[in-house]
């Protein structure tokens, strides 16, 4: 079991225990992975994505399962801004609210 980026590390190593149709080992990542980083200025990203595919590959690490708990595996956008402001502007949101449930529930339970 895993939680938050690692579940990203999960996934990653559920990579190098893909296998193909007739239950052979096949490369954790093929050319559609590759093709992602075609770009020339992502030329070091591609470099390190195949050295980790070879390791993957080497390594052949070995689970059964595997369960993810709040895996952000399409990124943390949240994280990329300041995640305080995020909060706030939740928390500002709320507030009024739970004031209106909690005075209509006073009012309602006083009735």
């Amino acid at each position: 079991m895993s939680h938050s980026r690692g579940g990203l590390v999960g996934e990653l190593l559920g990579r190098g225990q893909l296998i193909d149709q007739d239950g052979e080992a096949r490369p954790p990542f093929d050319s559609t992975d590759f093709g992602l980083f075609d770009d020339p200025k992502y030329k070091a990203e591609l470099k390190d994505l195949k050295e980790l595919g070879a390791l993957l590959a080497e390594k052949r690490i070995n689970f059964s399962r595997f369960v993810r708990v709040a895996c952000p595996a399409r990124g943390t956008s949240l994280m990329r801004g300041r995640l305080d402001r995020w909060l706030n502007l939740i928390l500002d949101t709320a507030r009024p609210s739970s004031r209106l449930a909690n005075s209509e529930t006073r009012s309602a339970v006083s009735n």
